[in-house]
Formats: structure tokens, sequence, C-alpha cells
């Protein structure tokens, strides 16, 4: 969706079955779901969506994260398939199993992507609103091993990232979390450091 002329969104008690826009699972009689009446540029006229409120605070959350909010506006579905390395540690789990089948695709897809022990430190991370993705965790973790620092380019070809290395390691320079010495090389810096040393999970 891009940007619209107006948007309400309005709970409601379903009478009858309604198809979630973001999910496309069902939302059943007697739940409570989230209706959104608008007029976008790719509409013509009124359109309205059905949506579970929990799978609409997300996609709008993500969308505030990882792209222009407004201009190209995603459904989790497509950002998914754009962007699972963000997109897939951020998903609550009601939402996330309903995804069930998209995520298992991807984890085929990239069999060594988001292992169970990256998903735990997220969790830790986020109970102390530390919100850092996988790839992001990978990336603090495999600066740390690694004193004798590294170039982003390095990263990128050691955790075989190559076109997805950009984006994240300058969404951990925008957190101040690391910095790039002049030489080119990434540093990472306390906080990186007290944080990968409070969220690894015990083993």
């Amino acid at each position: 969706m891009s940007e619209t002329s107006f948007c309400v969104a309005k709970q409601h008690k379903a009478r009858k079955q309604h198809r979630c826009h973001s999910c496309n699972t069902l939302i059943q009689t007697g739940e409570i779901y989230l209706r959104v009446t608008g007029k976008w540029p790719e509409n013509d006229g009124i359109a309205r969506f059905s949506y579970h409120s929990d799978c609409r605070a997300t996609e709008e959350t993500l969308n505030r994260e990882l792209t222009e909010y407004g201009e190209d506006y995603a459904t989790i579905s497509e950002l998914l398939d754009y962007n699972p390395y963000d997109v897939i540690p951020l998903l609550p789990d009601a939402v996330a199993e309903r995804f069930s089948s998209q995520i298992k695709k991807i984890r085929t897809r990239n069999p060594d992507f988001c292992p169970p022990d990256i998903l735990e430190i997220i969790k830790a991370g986020q109970g102390n609103q530390l919100a850092f993705t996988a790839l992001q965790i990978r990336i603090l973790q495999h600066v740390a091993a690694n004193p004798e620092k590294l170039t982003a380019q390095q990263v990128g070809h050691n955790l075989k990232l190559f076109g997805r290395i950009n984006h994240p390691i300058g969404r951990l320079i925008a957190k101040k979390t690391i910095r790039i010495s002049k030489d080119g090389l990434l540093c990472i810096n306390p906080d990186g450091l007290l944080y990968i040393q409070n969220a690894l999970p015990v083993h």
C-alpha cells in the first residue's frame, strides 16, 4: 500500500469468518478483529481490509522499522520475502505461527538461517529493551570474536551474507554499537560487548 488519502481502523467482533489481509488465515466468528477502511491510489474507491489485531500492529511496526513508512508500505509476507533476516526475529509468536509455512520455506532455502541460540539471544535482549535482529547479533559476535578488526566486506564474506550485510551494519552504526575507524575497520563499542555478554544463553 502506498500513501493513503485517509485510513480508519476500528475493532469489531466478527459475526462471520473473515480472512486476515496480512497473514491470509481465517479470523473466526466471535473473534475481535481490526477492520481498516481507507482510500489508496492503487484502489478504485474505498477499500476495506480485515486483520488480526496483532498482525496489523506487527505489520505497522515492521514498516516503521524497515521501510519508508507511508510511501513504501508492505505486508508482512512481502517483508519476509524481501528481508527475512530482519523480520523473522521480530515476529510475535502468534503472528509467526500464522506465517509458519512461509518461514519454513525460507529456512529450507537457507538451512543455516537464524539458529536457535541466536533466537535466544534476541529474546534475552528484547527482555532488556535491546532490540537487535538475528543478523545484527551475528555481526556483533563476529566483530567481537576478531580483535584484529574486520572491514564490512570481510564480515560479509565470513558470514556469507554479501547482499544483506550493508544495511544491518548501517543500523548498528546508527545505534552506536559499532563504529568505522578512519581506515575502514569495524570496531565494536563497549555497549556492544556488554550486550553480547549479557544476552548469550547459558549452555
